[in-house]
């Protein structure tokens, strides 16, 4: 197990180092005013307040921009606007970061995200005074709320139905939009207001994170009985039906190619023979029909090669199996009944996804190995003994959602 896990986290690693950077056509303005043109690297929130890697038309190597460098940076796929912004912290302390744009006008609104804490709200006036405050949600006392938006308040002091909206409503990032919109209508109406977002119908089609998939294939299934100190190891196998369904969620804006999945498998045994037994006292041999499906969750992660036609694809995480067995014969049938445990292990694997027009054709081989803690009397007088069930599965699948 600790070796297949460590050769995971050596591909994964080759993968950090060979990963593409996120492109996007997008603008830079320089100190000097100038507008530069080329494509820029959409990452997450956190990243993009602090970088801006910038390639401009007709050049291969991209630049780092860091706050203070550029005036600011605009990506024109989505409209998300960026621009350098000094603001005293917590700490009281000044720092320099891209904030993220949102509504022009005499009075603007900025937002800095965080993948940690909530993000945070920035309004400024046509002076330049800058003016931080965190979210409001329902149930905060008047004494928090006061606090919070003691500044903006006192800004917005030329429009009673802003500061009335700051009051009343939750403060989140949809209603301060509508605020500050209201304000500068209200105070400068023969002003221009621009919101920094692309109407639903205008917005372009981007990467789309969420895909879900399916797959079928075939399981070699080994049931593998250890015992270490009389060095006994029975296995037998065994091919099963594999039906897998799931969803992949691909973190573009963290690391092109890097995903994270989540998705459930079936496997079903089966397996005929023949017993020796008595009716009425008479030796008489009977046929047996035993049936093994299981049920395994599987939480994991990988990373995909998006730069080639055909995608070479790794992935690993844990897995969760349920197990339930029937024994079928012409003197019984147990029927089904699930487990009463959840058993644990592992899996690996790897494979390629190929594009179609709206989907991906993968095709993958996957490892699963689990520990079968059976209630027997073996296994619980006998520490020594061991049961774990080792699958080995090749599938073909499709992945939606392109």
């Amino acid at each position: 197990m600790k070796n297949f896990i460590l050769s995971f986290f050596l591909l994964a690693s080759s993968a950090v180092c060979m990963a593409q950077i996120n492109l996007r056509e997008g603008i830079v303005i320089t100190l000097s005013g100038d507008t530069l043109h080329g494509s820029i690297d959409y990452r997450t929130d956190q990243m993009n307040a602090e970088q801006c890697t910038f390639i401009q038309d007709g050049q291969t190597e991209p630049k780092f921009y860091r706050p203070k460098e550029i005036v600011g940076y605009r990506f024109l796929d989505n409209g998300r606007y960026y621009v350098s912004k000094t603001f005293m912290d917590d700490k009281n302390s000044a720092r320099t970061l891209f904030l993220e744009y949102i509504v022009n006008g005499k009075l603007k609104f900025y937002q800095l995200g965080s993948s940690i804490d909530e993000d945070i709200f920035f309004i400024e006036d046509e002076n330049g005074q800058l003016v931080k405050f965190d979210p409001v949600h329902p149930g905060t006392t008047p004494e928090a709320r006061r606090k919070n938006l003691k500044q903006v308040l006192i800004m917005t002091n030329d429009s009673k139905s802003t500061q009335k909206m700051f009051w009343e409503k939750e403060v989140n990032k949809k209603n301060v939009i509508k605020a500050v919109v209201n304000y500068n209508n209200e105070v400068c109406p023969d002003g221009t207001c621009e919101v920094f977002e692309y109407k639903k119908k205008r917005t372009p089609k981007g990467e789309r994170l969420f895909h879900p998939f399916v797959a079928a294939g075939i399981t070699r299934y080994e049931i593998e009985e250890k015992e270490r100190s009389l060095s006994i190891v029975d296995k037998d196998h065994h091919s099963a039906l594999y039906l897998s369904a799931g969803v992949d969620y691909y973190a573009v804006r963290l690391m092109k190619g890097l995903f994270g999945e989540i998705n459930l498998t079936f496997n079903q045994v089966k397996q005929n023979f023949n017993t020796e037994t008595y009716v009425k006292d008479r030796p008489t041999t009977m046929k047996v029909e035993y049936t093994l499906r299981d049920a395994t969750l599987k939480l994991g992660g990988g990373y995909q090669w998006t730069n080639f036609r055909v995608q070479p694809r790794i992935q690993a995480g844990y897995s969760a199996t349920c197990l339930w067995d029937r024994v079928k014969s012409q003197e019984e049938d147990t029927g089904f009944e699930p487990g009463k445990s959840i058993y644990h292990g592992f899996y690996t694997g790897a494979g390629v996804a190929i594009p179609l027009h709206k989907g991906a054709l993968l095709v993958n081989g996957e490892f699963n190995v689990t520990n079968l803690k059976v209630p027997i009397l073996d296994a619980e007088s006998n520490p020594d003994y061991s049961i774990k069930a080792k699958r080995l599965s090749l599938s073909i699948g499709y992945q939606f959602g392109y």
